[in-house]
């Protein structure tokens, strides 16, 4: 018995004995005869150097005392060669011994990569998946190649080829070299759509993937050819028709034309229109579980527009979300369309019925969680809105999974039912890690801290976001620069001992160059507070600072200043209390598109003790409201209001409100708005002093453009309005100062980083501008800040 299988085919001989019952009759003594020499009595496998002879035995079934089945023999052939270490398999069935004789692939020895210039070594790495110490797979080598060809591709590289050699080696060893003959990279230089009448083509432009290019785009890398991309836009082109009631468009494959000159290309659409369709009649039929009006209320689609295709899918959504949230996970919705059109015509109707069958109710068996390494279960489960036992439910699945993800422990959040009989369902948790925790050590320029040396900084950071899987934080942050020294330890934890409870500490010290002052601040608060609903919390925090003041030009301390309104500073000891309640329902921290965050908070001070003694409060709202072509609008306001609780009523300077810069009115200095007070130092030197102001009112207006959202750059242009006011002024919008400009904000690996051009609206003789300003690094280093 010979069976043998290779690359190319597989070759099964048996002996007639084996596969087919002899014509002649056999007698009983025959069959005990040829039974018993079919018997296996051993297994041998021959020809193994490197590989496991327990692995290959794992997958065998041929076994001794068994009798030799031909089916199960070439099954085990199968396997064997199915496990992609053996060029080839034979097994020979002698005197009761079945033999493997295999023939291991090759151990690659080395790799080289000649002729990559053009594709980065990050992006190759991610594509080179074979390495040294692989067995060499034929099959394996070809994939490699059309990765790493198609990474070329959508880098726009079309024409490269990757040629291998493959130089086999004493000892059953082989050497690979690929060599690479990249070619031109090219352009999308102009998209034609032939045929095309009665759509804009910058409506068709929004649906593809494929991009034309553009100076600015080929700096920032968008508006590359990638073939692979445009097969798919012949589709997503038809549902650019199908979106504007051309039910029977018709699309042929793109043309493209290259232009190796210029390394430019140009894509041809062919388009067959054909009639245009309007909704004549929307009904709803089947298993009506709720009112058809309380369905049509809330349907895209209407009655006498043109169909849409779009709009269609999300009132299918729509319906089936009714559905799913009280049980029914498995509801069919079918859209049902009937045309009708005269002829000669160039628009028709349809008629467009939903039709629904709810299917059965389920509930949650079980709640599976898969792939936390690092997270406790327990953690996961916090945030899941739904438990077993409950009613299945969408919208709940839905919002389990923004909350998951909105924690930042996790790269990517799976959640999959499946469903069971007897109306069950379970439902799959499946999670990808985070990053336990990131140490950095990097640096900025923030040009709040004075000039171009004293605004460099070094910055070392370490975080740990997800500490002991508890869904902790723990970090440090340290601050060196010209102008300042910032140090900050912190801990909190949003649910205390798996509670709805907040404990956190902060301990701080820092010192900056404020005005003709050196402030050295040291201090720290607890934080505890709890959650009222998921998105909102309030937190209390009792603390204090120590705060130092020194003149800039001597180094003296300044034991105790008063203006002649006795607003004054000195070397306080402030011990306050800080309450805060936050809703923030933003989609993104650092780029949201849709939701809000705002914060009311007060403070006292003195409660404890101390030389401080204050009640300040405001309120800080930010608002995101998606637009058309991805824009959003964005409006904020902060306003702030304070006193003393000694017989001035004067609220203390170092707890005063500031306004200017680039964190509240761009195109004015840090801090330079407001009151202004004549300072004579102990040396004789005379300055202008902001004393800063007891109310407070900043609003900011921004309109946000996604330049490119795969590199998180944005284009904001802004409007700037407010100023804060002294004690004895009342807040007149006549004061107001007011700017507008542009701002390029990049949400880089480093931190958000903002580059802002900003002119005065309104302003009067002596302001101090900032027409340029920019902000590099991870944070603002003004504690004054947290006040928002």
């Amino acid at each position: 018995v010979l069976l043998t299988t290779s690359l190319i085919n597989t070759y099964y001989i048996f002996s007639p004995s084996l596969i087919q019952k002899s014509e002649a009759r056999e007698t009983s003594e025959d069959k005990e005869k040829e039974h018993g020499k079919n018997i296996i009595n051993q297994v041998k496998i021959e020809g193994l150097e490197r590989a496991s002879e327990e692995y290959v035995r794992s997958v065998i079934l041929s076994r001794e005392g068994k009798e030799l089945d031909p089916i199960t023999l070439r099954q085990d052939i199968e396997r064997i060669y199915n496990l992609e270490i053996f060029d080839e398999v034979k097994a020979e069935f002698k005197e009761g011994t079945l033999i493997f004789k295999l023939k291991e692939k090759p151990i690659i020895s080395d790799i080289q990569v000649e002729g990559r210039k053009e594709l980065s070594e990050e992006k190759f790495k991610e594509v080179m998946k074979m390495k040294k110490g692989d067995f060499l797979d034929r099959r394996k080598l070809k994939k490699q190649i059309d990765d790493i060809i198609n990474a070329y591709q959508k880098e726009g590289f079309i024409f490269t080829k990757v040629i291998p050699q493959i130089e086999y080696l004493p000892q059953n060893r082989a050497n690979i070299k690929l060599k690479i003959k990249e070619g031109e990279k090219y352009y999308v230089k102009k998209i034609v759509f032939s045929g095309s009448e009665k759509i804009e083509e910058k409506q068709h432009l929004k649906y593809l993937q494929t991009k034309e290019t553009s100076t600015l785009k080929r700096i920032i890398g968008e508006g590359k050819l990638d073939l692979n991309l445009l097969e798919g836009d012949k589709d997503n082109l038809r549902n650019s028709y199908l979106d504007s009631g051309f039910i029977d468009a018709e699309i042929k494959s793109p043309a493209v034309i290259f232009n190796p000159a210029r390394e430019e290309t140009l894509i041809f659409f062919r388009v067959s229109e054909g009639p245009r369709y309007k909704i004549k009649s929307i009904n709803i039929e089947g298993d009506m579980l709720f009112k058809k009006n309380q369905i049509k209320q809330n349907l895209k689609a209407e009655q006498g527009e043109y169909f849409s295709r779009k709009k269609v899918i999300e009132d299918i959504e729509w319906i089936s979300s009714l559905y799913q949230d009280i049980g029914f996970a498995q509801v069919r919705v079918n859209p049902l369309i009937s045309k009708n059109i005269e002829e000669g015509k160039e628009e028709g109707e349809v008629s467009l019925t939903y039709q629904i069958s709810k299917g059965n109710i389920f509930y949650i068996r079980r709640i599976n969680i898969k792939g936390n390494t690092r997270t406790r279960d327990f953690v996961i489960r916090r945030y899941f809105s739904l438990l077993e036992g409950q009613i299945f439910s969408r919208t709940s699945i839905m919002k389990s999974y923004i909350e998951l993800m909105r924690t930042g422990f996790f790269e990517k959040v799976d959640i999959n039912p499946v469903f069971l009989q007897d109306g069950k369902v379970d439902l799959d948790i499946e999670v990808k890690e985070g990053r336990v925790g990131a140490v950095s050590l990097g640096g900025g320029f923030s040009p709040q801290f004075g000039n171009f040396f004293q605004s460099l900084f070094l910055l070392f950071q370490g975080q740990i976001s997800n500490f002991r899987g508890l869904g902790q934080n723990l970090g440090i942050y340290l601050a060196i620069g010209g102008g300042f020294a910032f140090f900050n330890l912190f801990f909190q934890d949003d649910h205390a001992f798996d509670t709805d409870y907040i404990m956190g500490v902060n301990l701080f010290r820092y010192q900056s160059f404020f005005l003709p002052f050196l402030k050295i601040s040291t201090g720290g608060k607890f934080n505890t507070g709890l959650f009222l609903t998921e998105r909102t919390k309030f937190v209390l925090s009792p603390g204090m600072e120590i705060l130092d003041v020194y003149d800039r030009r001597t180094g003296g301390r300044i034991p105790f200043y008063q203006d002649d309104i006795g607003a004054g500073f000195f070397r306080s000891n402030s011990r306050f209390l800080r309450a805060e309640i936050r809703n923030d329902t933003r989609d993104n921290i650092f780029a949201p598109t849709r939701g809000k965050n705002i914060i009311l908070w007060s403070k006292i001070g003195g409660v404890f003790g101390g030389d401080l003694y204050f009640v300040k409060g405001g309120i800080a709202s930010s608002f995101f409201f998606p637009l058309k072509w991805g824009l959003v609008f964005s409006p904020n306001i902060r306003i702030g209001l304070g006193g003393g609780l000694t017989s001035s009523r004067f609220l203390p300077y170092p707890e005063r409100f500031f306004a200017g810069g680039i964190y509240s009115i761009r195109g004015f200095d840090y801090f330079s708005l407001g009151p202004k007070r004549q300072y004579v130092s102990p040396s004789g030197a005379v300055s202008q002093i902001v004393l800063g102001g007891n109310k407070s009112v900043i609003s900011n207006f921004e309109l946000i453009f996604p330049v490119s959202k795969q590199i998180g750059l944005f284009l904001v242009l802004f409007s700037d309005v407010g100023q804060v006011f002294a004690e004895y002024q009342n807040i007149n919008p006549a004061d107001f100062r007011a700017s507008y400009g542009i701002e390029i904000r990049w949400i880089s690996p480093f931190g958000p980083i903002r580059l802002s051009f900003g002119l005065p609206l309104i302003r009067k003789k002596g302001d101090a501008l900032r027409l340029f300003d920019f902000s590099l690094g991870l944070f603002t280093f003004y504690p004054e800040l947290e006040e928002y």
